[in-house]
């Protein structure tokens, strides 16, 4: 089960490193829009982020205090697929909480997460954000 809230960003902890041109595009989107459409996915209990990092950074940048999220259970959460998206090692869910929680984080786009039945997607005003 997914809860949805507006989240302090200073909380949440990526677990993977942006690309800079991915977030500038990023940026501009949002202020274009004057809204975010998709929530980041976060771990309720370590509040480490599973989808959404170039969202987080952009947030960030423009310097948002409170950012749009999903926090779900995510070990044991059969509804929930973490996959590596590079050659190599495959990833596992505590890989992730991992680096999340250490800071050393993974390449831009080393994990890819699949969460059935999918996510609800809505917009959220950057006001609320601020």
């Amino acid at each position: 089960m997914m809860q949805y809230k507006l989240l302090d960003i200073s909380l949440l902890k990526p677990h993977e490193r942006f690309v800079p041109k991915n977030v500038g595009a990023l940026i501009s989107k949002f202020k274009k829009d004057s809204s975010i459409v998709t929530p980041l996915l976060i771990e309720q209990e370590t509040y480490v982020i599973l989808d959404g990092h170039h969202r987080y950074f952009a947030l960030k940048q423009l310097g948002c205090k409170k950012v749009p999220v999903f926090l779900v259970k995510y070990r044991n959460n059969d509804k929930i697929i973490v996959t590596s998206n590079t050659e190599g090692e495959p990833i596992t869910k505590d890989d992730v909480i991992q680096a999340g929680l250490s800071g050393n984080m993974m390449a831009s786009k080393t994990s890819r997460h699949f969460i059935a039945p999918g996510l609800i997607v809505f917009p959220v005003a950057l006001s609320k954000c601020r």
